[in-house]
């Protein structure tokens, strides 16, 4: 229901009637459709989440349990205010909840009826992880702006604006500075603007987590690329071969 398909639609639709509210749509992600696969593959998580401390909070300051949209992305894994893991079990009888809740309180579990919040130590957590958290979390609340209308053409003008304004148009220069692969913005630019879908998506996933230097990741989706589409085989194959350079342990001399 939060997603950018047909149910989003139709949850949408029935609330709105349901509540006469128009606009609901900021509240999913569906504004975002031009830009990511409906079925949203690779951007929502599995599993219900949320952050056991926000929960905790707003139980103790007596606060109807709410549910922020960021919480279903999947790369969104640890709350940036409370710098916490997002958690998808409940903590007294380790079930995890279904999308839609058969308890009325959203706080309680709805399998033991016992709260879904505690509280939790922060954790350290890497820059490029806070960089993530802080991008995803502006991206939710901008959405909700007046005549807000993502498309590929806007992310496509954004990109190369921002490499004219830092590096004064060299891309190799500019992914370096992100600490990319040199040609990473060059692939990826394509990709999107020939393939506004999965293949797009897992593009930039396999980029994303290849800069943060998580190969197995990376390379699964590489992999995924070039099983959506032949074409990008020998693309793909000179990312592959950078991986195993980097991830294949030295020989000691």
């Amino acid at each position: 229901m939060n997603g950018l398909g047909k149910y989003a639609e139709l949850f949408v639709s029935a609330m709105e009637k349901l509540t006469g509210r128009t606009n609901l749509r900021v509240l999913t992600m569906l504004p975002w459709q031009s830009l990511f696969p409906h079925n949203g593959q690779g951007m929502l998580a599995r599993h219900r989440r949320w952050c056991p401390v926000c929960l905790h909070q707003q139980r103790l300051n007596s606060e109807v349990a709410t549910w922020p949209l960021i919480w279903s992305l999947d790369t969104y894994s640890f709350c940036h205010r409370h710098l916490v893991p997002l958690e998808h079990c409940c903590p007294s009888c380790g079930k995890a909840q279904p999308f839609v809740p058969s308890y009325p309180d959203l706080g309680i579990c709805s399998h033991c009826h016992r709260p879904l919040g505690c509280r939790h130590e922060p954790q350290e957590v890497s820059e490029f992880q806070h960089w993530i958290a802080d991008a995803l979390s502006g991206i939710v609340e901008q959405q909700s702006e007046k005549g807000f209308s993502p498309s590929l053409e806007v992310f496509h003008k954004f990109l190369v604006g921002q490499v004219e304004a830092h590096t004064e148009g060299n891309r190799a220069a500019f992914c370096r500075a992100l600490g990319l692969n040199e040609f990473a913005i060059s692939g990826c630019h394509q990709q999107l603007a020939i393939y506004p879908n999965d293949i797009a998506l897992h593009w930039h996933m396999a980029l994303a987590a290849y800069a943060e230097k998580d190969f197995g990741a990376s390379r699964d989706h590489f992999r995924r690329v070039a099983d959506l589409d032949p074409r990008c085989e020998s693309d793909v194959q000179c990312f592959l071969k950078r991986i195993d350079d980097e991830w294949s342990p030295k020989p000691v001399k």
